[in-house]
């Protein structure tokens, strides 16, 4: 559901309690994050709605999509990913951006999720050129450091056979680790072996499990994931 309502963070510190435990005390104060009205911190446009509840952070950072509108604005570039905080605001992505690695441009976005670094992952969906039916879709891990590509459907498994079909949950720990389940096809891949979970990170990504493997402990393989 489209929200208009203000984004608002506890942006204080908890204050300290009072020796009697009777005594109230004030735990914070709320402050205006972003509203509608206002602009982003890159590209044209204002904002015009929210979509979704944010995520917010231990660090007191906060990550939320939003729709623009105004001067510069069309339907190729009026939806945006944007994580705001203490030290400013900037862009996570915005629709019509070229992803970090590959072909088109980011079609549509999904909510981010935010660790407590400051890193986001999201998932979009992508056009353009070079772009089909079996490589429109992106996880994508945003940070300080820029922007990388976790996985995109069309890609090679890190352990085959086959190629990713369609990515599924993205969860992000505060390490900056993506664990996502995936789909999968192509040579040597049955209805046995179609499936599998994954976890992405600086080294690179692995296989955590896939159907048709054994399991830890037997006796027995994985029929779904």
């Amino acid at each position: 559901m489209i929200r208009t309502l203000i984004l608002s963070l506890l942006l204080a510190a908890v204050a300290a309690l009072p020796a009697a435990p009777s005594a109230a005390a004030p735990i914070g104060t709320t402050s205006v994050l972003v509203q509608t009205g206002d602009a982003p911190p890159a590209g044209p446009g204002t904002f015009t709605s929210f979509l979704n509840a944010p995520a917010l952070n231990d660090a007191g950072q906060v990550a939320f999509f939003g729709f623009l509108g105004g001067a510069g604005v069309t339907l190729a570039n009026n939806e945006g990913l944007y994580r705001f905080g203490n030290a400013g605001a900037v862009q996570i992505a915005r629709k019509g951006d070229a992803p970090p690695a590959g072909p088109g441009n980011f079609l549509s976005l999904g909510s981010p999720n935010l660790n407590d670094a400051g890193q986001a992952v999201f998932v979009a969906d992508l056009g353009g050129a070079g772009v089909t039916s079996a490589n429109n879709v992106g996880f994508y891990r945003f940070g300080d450091a820029g922007t990388v590509q976790i996985a995109r459907t069309g890609d090679a498994a890190p352990a085959g056979p086959g190629n990713f079909t369609s990515l599924n949950a993205p969860t992000l720990n505060n390490a900056g680790q993506v664990a996502f389940s995936a789909g999968l096809s192509g040579t040597g891949v049955t209805p046995a072996n179609n499936e599998g979970l994954f976890r992405f990170g600086d080294a690179g990504s692995v296989q955590i499990a896939r159907t048709g493997g054994a399991a830890p402990a037997g006796p027995g393989n994985f029929l779904g994931l």
